[in-house]
Formats: C-alpha cells, sequence, structure tokens
C-alpha cells in the first residue's frame, strides 16, 4: 500500500506543470562552478571593464593652451625687452557636451550587453555539453543493459551447445550479437569521456562529476507571443544593436551641434620694460571645412543601424517561432513513443520464452531489436529536445 502512494505521488508531480526556470536550469549547479572557476568568464569581465573605462575617458574639457612670446633680443628694440603670455580654453557649445555625454553612456551600456551577450554564449555552451553528456551517460546505461541481456542470451545458448539442444550455428549468432552490442558501449563510453574532457576544459581543467542519465521533463511555454516578448526584452544582442541605434541618433544630433562655433576665452598679458597690459581675450571657431559632410554621414550610419536592430528582432522572432514548433513536434512525438514502449516492452517474459524454448532465437533477438531501438529513437529525441529547449531558454537562464 505505501509502495502504491509512492508511485500515485510520483505520477501526480511528472504532470505537475513546472515554472520554464525550474524545468531548464538543471544544470545550474554546473554553471555555479563555471562561474567560480572559468578563466574566459574572468577575461570577459575584464574586456567589459576596459571598454568602459575607453567609453568614459575622454569626458573632460579639451586641454588648456599656453603660449609665451620673449621680444627684443635685438639691441635696435626701442623699448627694451618684451614678453607676451596667453592661456586659453576652448569651449564647445553646451548641447554638445550633453550629447557627448550620452553616447559615452550608451558605450557602456552595450559593453555591458556585448559582455552578457558573451556570457550567455559560453553557458549555453556549456548547457549543450551537460546535454551531451545527459545522452551518452543514457546510452552508456542502455547498452550496459544490452551487454546484460546479450550475454545472459549467449550464456544459455552455450549451455545448450553442451547439452546438444542447439546448433552452433545458433550459438555463434548469440556471440556475434554480444559482440556487436559490446562494440556499440565501448564506443558510447568513449564519447562520454569526450564530453568529460569538454567540461573539465570549460572549467579551466578541474573536473566536474557528473553522472546523471536522464533527462528532465521539459516545459514549454503556454502564452508564447507574451514569452516571446520578454525573451526578445532579455536579449543583449538586440539589447547592444537597440542601443547602438540609439547611439547613432546621438552621433546625428552631435554632428548638427558641432557647427556651432567653438568659443575659446582665456588670459592675455604683454610685459615691455616701460608698460604692462593684461586683460582677457575671447575667439571663435568657425566649421566652414572640417565638418563638413558628416551630418550626412551620421544620418546614413544611423539609418543602417536602425535596420540592422530591425532585421536582427525578424530574425530572432521567426528562429524562436521555429524552434518552440519544433520542440512542441518532439515533445508529441516523444509521448507517443514512451507509451508504446511502456505498453508494450515484454522484454524480460521474451527472454523466459526463450529459455523455455517457446520461441526461436531469431524471434526473440528481432522482437528485442525492435524495443532496443525503439529506446534509442526516444534518447535522440529527448537530446534533440533538450538542445532545443536550451536555446529556447537561453536568455531566461543566468
Amino acid at each position: 500500500m505505501k509502495s502504491r502512494k509512492i508511485l500515485i505521488i510520483a505520477a501526480l508531480l511528472a504532470v505537475l506543470p513546472l515554472s520554464p526556470l525550474e524545468a531548464q536550469n538543471q544544470y545550474q549547479w554546473v554553471l555555479d562552478t563555471l562561474e567560480h572557476n572559468s578563466m574566459t568568464l574572468k577575461m570577459l569581465e575584464q574586456r567589459r571593464d576596459a571598454s568602459q573605462a575607453e567609453a568614459t575617458a575622454g569626458s573632460l574639457l579639451e586641454n588648456p593652451t599656453l603660449e609665451v612670446s620673449l621680444f627684443g633680443l635685438s639691441p635696435r628694440a626701442a623699448s627694451g625687452p618684451r614678453h607676451d603670455v596667453r592661456v586659453g580654453q576652448t569651449f564647445d557649445f553646451p548641447t554638445v557636451y550633453v550629447h557627448r555625454q550620452r553616447i559615452r553612456q550608451l558605450n557602456a551600456a552595450m559593453a555591458q550587453s556585448g559582455y552578457e551577450r558573451h556570457r550567455m554564449e559560453f553557458m549555453l555552451e556549456a548547457r549543450n555539453v551537460c546535454t551531451d553528456l545527459v545522452y551518452y551517460n543514457a546510452y552508456v546505461t542502455l547498452y550496459s543493459h544490452c551487454v546484460e541481456s546479450a550475454r545472459r542470451v549467449a550464456e544459455i545458448y552455450g549451455r545448450r551447445l553442451e547439452s546438444g539442444d542447439c546448433s552452433v550455428i545458433d550459438y555463434n549468432r548469440t556471440q556475434t550479437e554480444l559482440a556487436a552490442v559490446e562494440t556499440k558501449l565501448r564506443a558510447a563510453e568513449t564519447e562520454r569521456d569526450l564530453m568529460r574532457d569538454n567540461l573539465r576544459m570549460l572549467n579551466q581543467g578541474k573536473v566536474i562529476a557528473f553522472v546523471q542519465d536522464t533527462f528532465s521533463p521539459v516545459s514549454l511555454p503556454g502564452r508564447f507571443e507574451d514569452w516571446l516578448d520578454e525573451a526578445q526584452r532579455r536579449n543583449p544582442l538586440l539589447t547592444e544593436l537597440s542601443q547602438q541605434s540609439a547611439a547613432g541618433a546621438e552621433n546625428v544630433a552631435l554632428s548638427k551641434a558641432l557647427w556651432v562655433p567653438k568659443l575659446t576665452a582665456g588670459y592675455v598679458s604683454e610685459v615691455t620694460s616701460d608698460e604692462a597690459f593684461r586683460g582677457l581675450s575671447l575667439g571663435l571657431s568657425l566649421p566652414l571645412w572640417e565638418r563638413k559632410g558628416t551630418v550626412k554621414q551620421a544620418t546614413l550610419r544611423q539609418a543602417a543601424d536602425k535596420t540592422e536592430y530591425d532585421d536582427a528582432v525578424a530574425r530572432y522572432r521567426s528562429h524562436m517561432r521555429g524552434l518552440y514548433a519544433k520542440a512542441a513536434t518532439l515533445e508529441r512525438n516523444l509521448t507517443t513513443l514512451r507509451g508504446v514502449l511502456d505498453r508494450y516492452n515484454s522484454e524480460e517474459l521474451l527472454l523466459k520464452s526463450l529459455n523455455a524454448g517457446e520461441i526461436s532465437l531469431e524471434y526473440y533477438l528481432q522482437s528485442v531489436e525492435f524495443y532496443h531501438d525503439t529506446e534509442i529513437d526516444i534518447l535522440e529525441m529527448e537530446h534533440e529536445l533538450e538542445h532545443t529547449v536550451q536555446e529556447l531558454y537561453q536568455y531566461y537562464i543566468n
């Protein structure tokens, strides 16, 4: 009775809807480990900090100018020696500083968005390696079972051969089947070890004990278009392109503001042996030639940035719709296959019938091969579904 209650509770838990983060964040402990150890992530942080420092550099006024002139070194100088001192500072129109400050802020924000994009790409790579590890761990588990079943059959026919109840041909067939599944098991173990190496490489050479061999249930979004709007908002690439377009608009405004003359103010001192003159100086820098064509260039660049953003949004939304449709189809197919396998899998019954001589070896091998092929189909669909869902939720999982 107690075991029956446990089964009922497990069945209820299996059908309860999982939140997207709970369903797809099964590898979070691995990601936390990588966050602590990975030099790649540390390098990304350093590049972000350098880019932000570069974006905020040069935010002060232009350098002041100092000019000192000496006259009267000739013996014919009527008024004796003379020296002039000029100190000046150039000022842009106030709106220029406003637009430059906004551009610096947007460039710093783009550096942060770029960091988040590369970080999420790294984390997606890590989750894909974990997905492959689950797949090959499951493959090893499956073929270990196949080897065990094939060995039991080979032992049965070994005893029959000794007692004269079977032909050498049937005995050889069982040995061939055993060798074939052992070969597949070794191949699966090799691939599993390769995935372990990949995970260790991402973790800066430190081993992560990852033994999971089953995929957790997936949870697809219900109101997909609403969910997609939020996913788009979380996408750091689209955020970066949007910030780039905004910076382009500020560049257009800045280019227009730079057509206003610059003002130069300063202090002037002229001293001779007889007299001294001191006062203030004002000047204008007229942008007659230097700024020609800059507004047009900035406008064209901003239009290109806006087009790039709109195109990226359209591509992203189309790609996500395709991923969602693919995941939904895989999920339906998996439900069907799992139901068929649960209802009709009679591998143990077949082995008993074979041992009792009720069925032929050929019939047994064909039936068992069908069950194993179905299990492999399910595993491969689960593997593909997991990769699809991981990409679908890429920007929902840190």
